[in-house]
């Protein structure tokens, strides 16, 4: 789950990989909550759309419930894991940038919540002529910590999606490196880039 600036804890985002191929989908969604008199309510259930798919994740009884069309395609038992909790170490929140000699400029805003990472990346290249940004207030990243390792999900503004990198922390340095191009479209990402930590006072 992640937090939003008003306090509500109830966007969620859904990571899995399909056990006999290794395809993966990551979806976002919500919890849904159980009344109560607390400020934060236990959550019962997390949903999460793919078209006319539901993913289903109950609290209840520790299943998930896949539906297609009003059809349960899959119901199966789990076991809740206790989340990955990251140290200061491992935390790749904040605001990253990274300058190739005057030629490039790379800039990524990351909020990580457990091992769950979203947020931004905006590449300008070709002397200012491309501006790979997001819209405003538009997460284009999506990804899971392990460690001191990130594994991403990225689109671009100019229309590929599902692009793939990885992220490696190194004290207060951090690699990228692009594993996949975003497809059904153009895109503008480095294949490696070393970005720094910017300070609170150092963020624009």
């Amino acid at each position: 789950t992640q937090c939003q600036p008003d306090g509500q804890c109830n966007d969620a985002t859904y990571y899995g990989k399909r056990k006999k191929d290794g395809a993966e989908l990551t979806l976002t969604g919500k919890a849904s909550r159980a009344r109560c008199d607390s400020a934060s309510c236990p959550i019962i259930i997390y949903e999460f759309k793919n078209g006319q798919v539901a993913y289903m994740l109950s609290k209840v009884d520790d299943s998930l419930t896949v539906i297609n069309n009003n059809k349960i395609i899959l119901n199966d038992k789990g076991i809740w894991s206790k989340e990955i909790k990251a140290n200061a170490e491992s935390n790749f929140t904040g605001h990253w940038e990274g300058e190739d000699a005057g030629q490039s400029t790379l800039n990524l805003s990351l909020n990580q919540s457990g091992n769950v990472l979203i947020g931004t990346y905006c590449y300008i290249t070709q002397a200012g002529n491309r501006i790979d940004c997001p819209g405003d207030e538009e997460d284009n990243i999506h990804g899971l910590v392990r460690n001191d390792k990130a594994e991403i999900i990225f689109d671009s503004s100019f229309g590929g999606k599902n692009g793939r990198a990885t992220l490696e922390l190194d004290g207060v340095k951090m690699k990228w490196h692009l594993v996949k191009a975003p497809v059904n479209g153009d895109y503008y990402a480095p294949n490696r880039y070393i970005l720094t930590r910017q300070s609170q006072a150092e963020k624009p």
